[in-house]
């Protein structure tokens, strides 16, 4: 079961990674791949670094009506120095199933200090969620598994680490 998610999140990483890297021109490598333990060290590295959990999900009707997917995060800075942003890759995931993910970038303000949390609230509006798979996601009472798995970390003295 271990196995199956981290397959599931290498290859939603591979596709944010793909979606986000406008800026850089190089080719990316296939999720078919496997990786070395030393690739996987930066990944190590950040979630060492900040904790993020998911502590609440709500689905709402927005004045426009349109259905929106809200859900709320506990970051916690486990790192010595104070945290400027953070980004995360999100993947809900029902029955071993992906349903749709979602790339997060935050910017604290001020930094999240050293060992402290703090909450933060995302939408999604429910045409952003593939049609595929949009009933279940905007489904208040579907039992959405939520991966969370961080991807850039900057402090405030410009240190960035990255998963890239």
């Amino acid at each position: 079961m271990l196995f199956r998610k981290t397959i599931l999140l290498a290859a939603l990483l591979t596709g944010s990674a793909l979606l986000t890297a406008c800026d850089d021109q190089k080719p990316q490598a296939d999720s078919t791949q496997t990786q070395s333990p030393a690739q996987n060290e930066p990944q190590s590295e950040l979630k060492n670094k900040v904790n993020i959990t998911n502590i609440g999900r709500t689905v709402t009707q927005r004045e426009s009506g349109e259905t929106s997917v809200n859900v709320v995060y506990s970051i916690q800075n486990l790192a010595d120095k104070p945290l400027r942003s953070v980004t995360w890759v999100a993947a809900y995931v029902a029955n071993n199933q992906p349903i749709y993910y979602i790339n997060v970038p935050f910017v604290f303000n001020p930094a999240l200090a050293p060992q402290a949390a703090q909450s933060v609230a995302t939408a999604t509006l429910a045409g952003a969620i593939p049609e595929a798979t949009r009933t279940i996601a905007i489904d208040p009472n579907a039992q959405l598994e939520t991966i969370v798995t961080p991807i850039r970390l900057e402090f405030e003295d410009g240190t960035i680490l990255s998963a890239k």
